[in-house]
């Protein structure tokens, strides 16, 4: 009933531009025209956009295999020195919840260590031909863990790499600590890698999308993450210890914002103890 209801929508729909133009800075254009083309949808779109959304979606499954490959040759050098590497934000997402395919459009690698670890693999990266961008100062060094979430980017080969100490403020650091010590494993192409447990990658996107809102820039596909992870994980996720958790990562209220546009938008069934109170949803 969906198929023939969206049929019947894209027959009879003509502002084409305007759907690819939002698709586009949504950032949703690859997995867009993969879900029309696995839907027979893709008729009714003209030449001019057919064009930008397929050559998106070609784009994004080039850039992911590329991004992923690089990510994959920092968790072995980093391993061999005795650190743990987790992929974080859209890189696990790829693989946890897109199913591999190259849809979750992204633009860098984001990576998490330990605090402790985080200078070292930055030095260590550094004499692997990474670039690093500079720090502000020599003194910088030695405060910038309390300065932000991640260090300064760093690049080679044309991937710009994000290497996370932390996923929220400070008083997050016992999260992230536990959910290093007990990442979950995915399992890419042959080859193992950590990643989040559901509930903390689920907080973490939440902190993600506040950053984005607080500087005016908005994403559905910020949004669709985490609808995603919440379909696959949400007996993981919607558990009695998630709003205790989002208090201590100091995220409660954007954590009930967020599940009410969920279930919302999405369908997904959420406790009514955990959303925003009718008033404030409205």
């Amino acid at each position: 009933e969906e198929k023939e209801a969206v049929k019947k929508e894209a027959e009879s729909f003509s502002n084409w531009k305007l759907f690819t133009d939002l698709a586009v800075r949504h950032g949703v254009a690859a997995i867009v025209w993969q879900n029309m083309s696995d839907l027979s949808l893709t008729g009714p779109v003209p030449e001019a956009e057919s064009a930008i959304l397929e050559g998106s979606r070609l784009r994004s499954v080039t850039r992911v295999a590329y991004i992923t490959s690089v990510a994959g040759d920092i968790v072995s050098v980093l391993g061999k020195e005795g650190i743990r590497v987790l992929f974080i934000k859209g890189l696990a997402l790829e693989h946890q919840v897109y199913g591999s395919k190259g849809l979750r459009q992204m633009s860098d690698a984001d990576l998490l260590v330990a605090p402790e670890e985080a200078l070292r693999a930055r030095d260590i990266l550094i004499g692997e031909g990474f670039v690093s961008m500079p720090m502000k100062s020599r003194l910088y060094r030695h405060i910038i863990l309390d300065l932000g979430n991640h260090l300064p980017e760093l690049h080679r080969g044309g991937v710009s790499v994000d290497l996370h100490h932390r996923l929220f403020g400070p008083e997050g650091a016992t999260i992230v600590s536990h959910a290093i010590e007990n990442a979950a494993e995915l399992s890419v192409e042959g080859k193992t890698f950590h990643v989040l447990p559901p509930a903390t990658a689920f907080l973490g996107l939440v902190s993600h999308i506040y950053k984005h809102q607080v500087k005016g820039e908005f994403q559905l596909r910020l949004y669709n993450d985490i609808g995603l992870l919440l379909k696959k994980y949400g007996s993981e996720v919607l558990n009695a210890d998630l709003m205790s958790s989002s208090a201590l990562a100091g995220i409660e209220n954007e954590v009930r914002e967020v599940l009410s546009v969920v279930s919302g938008a999405w369908g997904i069934q959420v406790p009514e103890e955990m959303k925003l109170s009718p008033d404030q949803a409205q």
